[in-house]
Parts: C-alpha cells; sequence; structure tokens
C-alpha cells in the first residue's frame, strides 16, 4: 500500500508491506529544481506544463519549482511522461542521474 503525506520541509512516501512499513523522504526543493531544469532544457512554458498536468493556474508549476508546494503523485507521473524519465528521477534518488535507471547504468559502464 502506498500511503502520501505533504510535510512543511519534505514529502513523504511510505510503502507498507507484511514486513512492515518504509518511510522515504523527499526534499521538495530539490524536486523543484529537476523539474525547473527539465522544463527549461526542454524549451517548455509554466503554461504548456500546467495544462498537461490539469493545473488550472500555472503559478502552482512556479511554486513547485520554488519547492513551496510539490505535485501530486498522479501529476509527478504526468511530469515524468512529459520529461521522459523515471519517478525516482524527480525525487532526486540517487542512481537516476540520467533520468532513467538503466540510462545511468550504462553510463556508468561507458
Amino acid at each position: 500500500m502506498l500511503l502520501y503525506n505533504k510535510t512543511d520541509d519534505f514529502q513523504v512516501l511510505l510503502l507498507k508491506n507484511q514486513e512492515g512499513v518504509y518511510v522515504m523522504t523527499y526534499s521538495a526543493q530539490k524536486i523543484g529544481m529537476l523539474i525547473k531544469k527539465e522544463r527549461m532544457e526542454h524549451h517548455m512554458s509554466l503554461e504548456y506544463i500546467a495544462e498537461k498536468c490539469d493545473v488550472k493556474q500555472y503559478q502552482t508549476v512556479s511554486s513547485w519549482e520554488k519547492g513551496n508546494t510539490t505535485p501530486s503523485l498522479k501529476q509527478l507521473f504526468k511530469l515524468c511522461d512529459i520529461f521522459e524519465c523515471e519517478l525516482g528521477y524527480l525525487l532526486g534518488e540517487e542512481g537516476y542521474e540520467n533520468k532513467t535507471r538503466v540510462k545511468t547504468d550504462i553510463h556508468k559502464e561507458i
């Protein structure tokens, strides 16, 4: 079971299985920085991202980029589709430096 909780300092994803609960924390600042980096590299406007993520106001996307708020899980998955990356990359997890685990592993081998 996946639970999502938003706090002031970070986002928490809880994965629960038979063995217990695993807590993973993510920085809203880092998520925002990566969203902005990808948006700029793809030459996309705030308005375009807002439309693709079903957000009514582009200021919401700006708030994500500043780390003031974070996208919902549904919106994060939409961003992954837009930027052609895996969720781990947008969450700033290690091992996703090249947007996907496979690309990162290949880059390390070269």
